[in-house]
């Protein structure tokens, strides 16, 4: 049996990415990597698990997992892969019925390069973060996502006012006519702040979360593990963390907690987390989330953990291979990937803070895969294929101590402003050369 130790989980924002989360902490739980010293049969389990975002939602099927690995019911690996995670799609998150009126992707294409597909948003906010790394000679990153915050706002309300000043010009588009209630409704939702609704994910996380057949969980108490999730407040943007544990938070529903953790500002809607107000994404203030952790330690005189793993989908920010993703609408693609240059880019500087969560640095890991392949970060509808790749790049790479892994991939601030430039200066080619832009 293997030694009982001290140990917590805490798991980054991932989107679309969250089954390469998953494939990692069932190879971490059952020692599928080299040099493990547990097995299925005596799995490593948390004492504590923190999520932000998707993150979130994973920390509450792992939990399912926890208590069936404890005896106590729960959720099996192969229930959570062949019932839930696997038939997972687009459809289960966010509303695509646009995408298949009238003409189709083909009319929406056009529809959207008329507006000029955004690009004096997407160069706007780029130089604005390349400023703020430049700027900023400690690096504050914090400060960088603050700010880009802030100006994100700005640069939403301008891009409001470029499509209201292109809406006259829909009814000129042949065939349009047919798209035009499904492009009414998404211009309607920009207007109101956000590009897709999540309503449909309402919908799965109850059936799957609240389900006795599956989780069977109410309230934030109902889990086995003691569980953070972070979010975001809408009103200021400051970082707002819940505890399962907690007598307030404990009785919150848990499904509006994963909606106010994952609502994506300016892509989904804002949620209400019961009268406390509307909340956002949590990876906007608390990409890695550790900060709980760390002053509930500080402040009630806790014991250190004895291990701790930041489990992470592969982060092309940190790798230095980040590339534009393009979906059907060139709008959310833009904003999209400023988002990961943004929020993400934060995930270095929280990896090295994670190690005041324990008394050796050298017992501070981090779980990311490094494959060659990049798994789009708002296509749900993959969940096998990252999943079956993150499970076979497990079983050859064990978790990097955080001091290595930050050491190998060169995460400082010089880095990542240098990879900002080559891809604002890739991107400036392809506008003057059609032939370079990777959409084309």
């Amino acid at each position: 049996m293997a030694e009982k130790r001290k140990v917590a989980f805490v798991y980054s924002g991932a989107a679309a990415l969250i089954a390469e989360e998953l494939a990692l902490t069932k190879a971490l739980m059952e020692g599928n990597y080299p040099g493990a010293n547990h097995t299925k049969d005596d799995p490593l389990l948390p004492d504590e698990i923190a999520g932000t975002s998707s993150g979130a939602i994973c920390s509450v099927f792992m939990d399912g997992i926890i208590k069936n690995a404890k005896g106590k019911g729960g959720l099996t690996w192969t229930t959570l892969e062949d019932d839930i995670l696997f038939p997972f799609r687009n459809e289960d998150v966010y509303e695509t019925d646009f995408l298949l009126q009238g003409g189709g992707i083909k009319n929406i294409h056009t529809f959207f390069d008329m507006l000029g597909n955004m690009n004096d948003i997407r160069e706007g906010f780029f130089d604005h973060l390349k400023n703020m790394v430049e700027k900023k000679g400690d690096f504050n990153l914090k400060g960088i996502v603050e700010d880009a915050w802030n100006d994100y706002k700005k640069l939403h309300n301008k891009s409001w006012d470029i499509i209201s000043d292109k809406m006259k010009l829909v009814k000129s588009i042949p065939d349009i006519p047919n798209d035009f209630s499904a492009m009414a409704n998404l211009l309607e939702s920009v207007k109101n702040g956000y590009l897709l609704d999540t309503a449909p994910l309402i919908k799965t996380l109850q059936k799957y979360v609240n389900n006795s057949k599956y989780l069977g969980l109410d309230i934030f108490d109902d889990l086995e593990v003691p569980t953070t999730i972070s979010t975001a407040e809408d009103k200021g943007g400051a970082l707002r963390t819940f505890h399962s544990k907690d007598k307030r938070d404990g009785k919150l529903d848990i499904v509006e907690l994963l909606m106010g953790s994952s609502a994506l500002p300016g892509i989904f809607p804002k949620r209400e987390i019961s009268d406390l107000g509307f909340f956002l994404d949590g990876g906007t203030r608390d990409v890695v989330p550790v900060e709980y952790l760390i002053r509930d330690i500080e402040e009630n005189h806790k014991k250190k953990f004895e291990e701790v793993y930041v489990i992470c989908p592969k982060i092309d920010v940190v790798l230095g291979t980040l590339k534009h993703q393009y979906t059907e609408i060139p709008l959310l693609s833009n904003m999209l990937f400023g988002f990961q240059l943004s929020f993400w880019s934060a995930a270095p500087y929280q990896m090295h803070v994670a190690k005041q969560l324990v008394e050796d640095e050298d017992k501070a890991f981090v779980y990311m895969p490094t494959y060659k392949k990049s798994y789009n970060f708002f296509n749900f509808n993959n969940m096998k294929a990252q999943y079956d790749d993150t499970t076979k790049w497990a079983k050859d790479n064990a978790p990097m101590t955080i001091n290595e892994f930050l050491g190998k991939h060169e995460c400082d601030s010089h880095v990542f402003g240098k990879m900002l430039k080559t891809l604002m200066d890739s991107m400036k080619d392809a506008k003057k050369d059609p032939k370079k832009d990777p959409k084309k």
